[in-house]
């Protein structure tokens, strides 16, 4: 799991830490601060992570150079594989692009594990071929918490442009950034004969919603009725119900268990009110059976519903509100109830029409 990122002039945050809890983590605001890079750099930091040498953990210190010059390329080039930049200077903040880099350089450090045991830190800096860092692992003695790959959804469905996706980013440089290519190659993962009980409950859930299961056939994906009869190319399925299949077929090959952190960029797109208050639902089970979880939405919608099932279940649900001021760097707000969270524009904007609507509506009554 990613336990705390702390950031210093990367991109759109002057300074940011975000402490993450071990389950649902629901990040809000509005277009342009920072939602979906905070996304992508843990996902990228995850990889890299998962990536390190773990024969003899207590081996791998910071004093040890070869290591860590190994591990250090692998993380920047993960954050380039992500975030799809021409350049890793670009990451560091500046007020605008028609003005020059406020800083010389971006500073990230990661903690890992529940324990915080592991962590790394690196900076970028604006000009290239200077960036450095370093891995830190357990101490001797000590054992590090399991680390398996982050699993990244991106707001696009992906289940009707498999298999070609691969083929295409295997042929062409720079065609998709990470997150895609990451999710494909988990999407063609063989299903598991016994998925493990934790996701049972949410893929009996999908079922029924579904009315069926999604099945691959030589790397492309189908809905088959749970009634029987013919099959439908995922294609002819909607996108809404795309989307949740994406989840359960996750689930059930393994890709997507409790070793792993699920990052999920706008959840709601493309899913009707029904569908969502169900993918809530869902969400929060697997938080609580022991995923963590970190999203990026603007919908007023799914945050009611998770403060809604928060105080049905008795359990807590992390928020993180993000705004900015024209020309100022993101500020970051950290609440574990969303009532407490101060005023995000992307909510007021939903908060406003509403009020406006009922206005309207009011108006007609009266005539």
């Amino acid at each position: 799991m990613l336990k705390r990122l702390h950031v210093k002039d990367f991109t759109v945050f002057a300074e940011a830490d975000f402490e993450f809890s071990p389950g649902l983590n629901v990040i809000v605001g509005t277009n342009g601060t920072g939602k979906s890079q905070v996304l992508k750099l843990g996902y990228a930091i995850q990889l890299a992570y998962a990536a390190a040498p773990r024969g003899v953990p207590q081996v791998y210190t910071p004093t040890d150079e070869s290591t860590q010059i190994i591990f250090v390329a692998t993380a920047l080039s993960r954050l380039q594989e992500v975030f799809l930049t021409d350049g890793l200077p670009k990451l560091v903040r500046r007020a605008d692009q028609a003005q020059p880099r406020l800083a010389r350089q971006a500073w990230i450090r990661a903690t890992l594990g529940e324990s915080g045991l592991g962590a790394l830190d690196f900076r970028i800096d604006d000009t290239a071929g200077t960036n450095s860092g370093f891995l830190q692992m357990p101490p001797l003695g000590k054992v590090a918490e399991p680390v398996g790959k982050p699993v990244f959804i991106p707001a696009k469905e992906m289940l009707s442009l498999m298999p070609d996706i691969i083929g295409l980013s295997d042929k062409y440089a720079d065609l998709l950034d990470a997150t895609y290519i990451g999710l494909a190659r988990a999407l063609v993962v063989p299903l598991l004969k016994n998925p493990s009980a934790a996701a049972q409950g949410v893929l009996a859930s999908i079922g029924t919603l579904l009315q069926g299961r999604v099945e691959a056939d030589n790397g492309r994906f189908y809905l088959v009725p749970q009634q029987g009869g013919e099959r439908f190319d995922i294609n002819l399925v909607a996108e809404g119900y795309r989307k949740l299949g994406t989840l359960a077929y996750l689930l059930a090959n393994g890709s997507l268990s409790q070793e792993n952190t699920l990052y999920w960029d706008e959840p709601e797109a493309n899913l009707n009110p029904t569908l969502l208050r169900e993918l809530a639902r869902l969400l929060l089970l697997l938080a609580n059976q022991g995923f963590q979880i970190i999203l990026a939405t603007h919908s007023l919608f799914l945050l009611k519903e998770f403060h809604i099932l928060a105080h049905e279940q008795q359990t807590t649900v992390r928020y993180f509100g993000l705004s900015a001021q024209p020309g100022e760097a993101t500020q970051v707000t950290m609440r574990d109830n969303l009532e407490l969270l101060p005023d995000i524009v992307a909510l007021d904007a939903e908060l406003d029409q509403s009020d406006r609507f009922q206005a309207v509506l009011d108006q007609e009554d009266a005539h």
